[in-house]
């Protein structure tokens, strides 16, 4: 019988980005930071939208400030002649740095509030009051800040007035006469409507800015606390091999745990019929792939995947026999409906031989080897000889041998049996699973010398799968030995069996 698999082979990384590469590691952290902000969007969203909010609201808040600002032009009492007006010209601009520190003074403040009648204090006018003064100018600028605007418009002309004052007397010779430079008011400070502060403008760009930073330090946090795979790209990054199939969450295996292989339009069958074409391009080359499909921790879909690969399988008319390895918490043989009073205990304890606790599953071409009663010594008859003898037999008489075992994690009987299988098949759980629990996992199977084919995501989001329920329409085709991206034709030699099990309708029990 030769099988022809028209499917994808799996995703491998571009020469030099290899998960183990500098470049195959970067492009991997960009992955999962992308993964990340694009999963967590509507944080980043509240943040800007919230930073903008604390901005807008701090404006609201704010009191209003007005400015006013009076103008001063500085003169020198010179010669008429062109040189001693020229360092006149210059010894005013050398006194004006002075005039603005002068301006600020206790002296000139304090009589600007007095002849002003200002309700301040001199701190409190300091507070209010800027002086500038253009480099190589003769031009002196006060400016006042108040919450009302006539106020800062009356305490910066009562500045200026004093400055032209106490100006007028410094600048005086001790023997009287005219004073060396004076200071005229050429523009006195009015009223104005317009706000200088608050910038609500700024301050809502920096309330955006802020919330951006902390979305990027949030988007740090879960990148650094969040380990759990929940898509391929996060899966690939762990170094675990190959993503062989990615099966979406689906209500459709609620019950039995079985995919819907003879409706012709279920993503989830679809999933493990991906399943089954790309184990083809990894797999060893040998007459029986024996296959042990395991998980870190229960509950990560390990026994459904194991079932709906075996039933995949089988759909092409190979010969499948499904092993619960798994003694310690039986599951197997309730799931398919068949007595998980004898099993694989029972050939193990050496009490029966192995063809007679084999039991059909009630599918064409799939028969089960349930686990049998729990044993206290699961793990060392695992291990024993006689198992690698009962899995040989197997071999021999099957075209596929799919065991399932206990979580790695937990015991070591995955690994026990993983010595007489040709590859193990890790199953992680999406939203679930952890990269810690996978680096263990990869840990424990390295030590152990054992071949990972590749990882299964299951319980996928929709959005994180190529598989998309639009595609499964009327335009797929539902004959039998139809083909499509990921769908398997055979030989003619084959098409009887294949048209025999292509509906996979559970048949009557012998």
């Amino acid at each position: 019988m030769t099988a022809v698999f028209n499917g994808p082979a799996p995703a491998t990384s571009p020469p030099g980005e290899s998960p183990g590469s500098a470049a195959g590691k970067a492009q991997q952290t960009l992955r999962r930071v992308r993964a990340v902000v694009v999963r967590r969007w509507w944080v980043v969203v509240a943040c800007v939208v919230v930073g903008a909010l604390v901005g807008l609201g701090a404006s609201l808040l704010t009191t209003p400030k007005y400015q006013s600002e009076a103008v001063l032009y500085s003169t020198s009492a010179t010669d008429t002649n062109a040189q001693s007006a020229y360092q006149g010209s210059l010894a005013s601009q050398q006194r004006m740095v002075s005039y603005a520190e002068l301006a600020q003074s206790d002296a000139v403040l304090g009589r600007a509030i007095e002849e002003s009648d200002l309700p301040l204090s001199i701190a409190d006018a300091r507070s209010q009051i800027s002086v500038t003064s253009k480099p190589g100018t003769v031009l002196l600028t006060i400016a006042a800040v108040d919450s009302n605007s006539d106020e800062a418009a009356k305490l910066a002309n009562a500045v200026a007035s004093s400055m032209v004052g106490y100006v007028s007397s410094l600048e005086r010779p001790i023997d009287g006469g005219r004073p060396v430079a004076t200071l005229t008011v050429i523009t006195p400070a009015s009223s104005t409507n317009d706000m200088v502060s608050p910038n609500t403008a700024l301050n809502i760009a920096l309330g955006v800015l802020g919330g951006l930073a902390i979305a990027a330090l949030a988007m740090l946090a879960f990148y650094r606390l969040d380990t759990r795979v929940r898509n391929e790209e996060d899966l690939t990054s762990t170094g675990l091999g190959p993503v062989l199939a990615t099966v979406p969450t689906s209500h459709e295996l609620d019950s039995d745990r079985t995919a819907d292989f003879a409706g012709g339009a279920s993503p989830t069958a679809e999933a493990y019929r991906r399943l089954r074409t790309n184990l083809k391009f990894v797999a060893v080359d040998a007459d029986c792939p024996r296959i042990l499909v395991t998980s870190p921790a229960p509950g990560d879909g390990k026994t459904t995947t194991a079932v709906n690969l075996s039933l995949a399988l089988a759909e092409l008319g190979r010969s499948v026999i499904l092993v619960g390895a798994d003694l310690r918490k039986p599951g197997l043989g309730s799931r398919l409906a068949v007595d998980g009073a004898i099993g694989l205990t029972d050939y193990l304890r050496g009490d029966a031989g192995i063809q007679d606790v084999v039991q059909p599953s009630g599918f064409r071409n799939l028969d089960i080897l349930a686990s049998g009663p729990i044993p206290p010594n699961a793990g060392e008859l695992l291990a024993s000889e006689r198992a690698g003898k009962g899995f040989d037999e197997l071999a021999s008489r099957y075209d596929h041998v799919i065991v399932d075992t206990p979580p790695v994690l937990p015991v070591a009987d995955a690994v026990a049996v993983g010595q007489w299988m040709d590859g193990v098949l890790l199953v992680a759980r999406s939203g679930r699973t952890t990269r810690p629990q996978l680096e263990q996992v990869m840990s424990q199977l390295s030590l152990a010398r054992l071949k990972v084919l590749g990882c299964v995501l299951n319980d996928a989001a929709v959005r994180d799968t190529e598989y998309r329920y639009a595609y499964y329409g009327s335009d797929l085709p539902k004959a039998k030995g139809a083909s499509s991206d990921h769908t398997i034709s055979v030989d003619t030699a084959s098409q009887g069996a294949h048209s025999d099990s292509g509906n996979m309708t559970r048949s009557a029990r012998k």
